[in-house]
């Protein structure tokens, strides 16, 4: 898990790049149907490799409310953030929660520890060119797996 700085204590003060969740994405994306892949996200610009290019963000779950909702819920979109618990972004979240797999992604999903709550982002792990649909290795493992 990495570790974003608080401005208060961090030496760089607002010039600080170590704070893109607290900060907030700033790319432009849009959801748009992907044919068979159902809905998706892409790109309104380019993106450089290392950037946010959102937060995945959902209800915080308790790991066995977490594992009932996705037995209830084959297609339940969910991160797991600790030991015990996960976002589940199935009935409340944003953008970023439909984000589609792909074995050969462009993003991957980062935990963060953000002003000691854990947090995830959707960081690009190369160039990603405008138009292009953003996607994650989903890894399918089930709820009880680690990102």
């Amino acid at each position: 898990m990495r570790l974003e700085c608080a401005i208060e204590s961090c030496p760089c003060g607002n010039r600080c790049c170590n704070r893109q969740l607290q900060v907030g994405a700033t790319l432009k994306t849009a959801v748009v149907d992907c044919g068979r892949k159902g809905v998706g996200v892409i790109t309104l610009e380019d993106i450089t490799e290392g950037c946010l290019v959102g937060e995945y963000v959902g209800e915080v779950l308790g790991r066995q409310d977490a594992q009932l909702r996705t037995q209830i819920n084959y297609g339940a979109k969910s991160v797991t953030i600790s030991a015990d618990a996960v976002i589940d972004a199935t009935r409340i979240g944003g953008r970023m929660r439909f984000v589609n797999h792909s074995c050969d992604p462009n993003c991957q999903v980062e935990k963060w520890c953000v002003r000691g709550q854990e947090r995830c982002g959707i960081f690009a792990i190369r160039h990603v060119t405008t138009g292009e649909e953003v996607t994650i290795d989903y890894n399918f493992h089930s709820v009880n797996a680690e990102v």
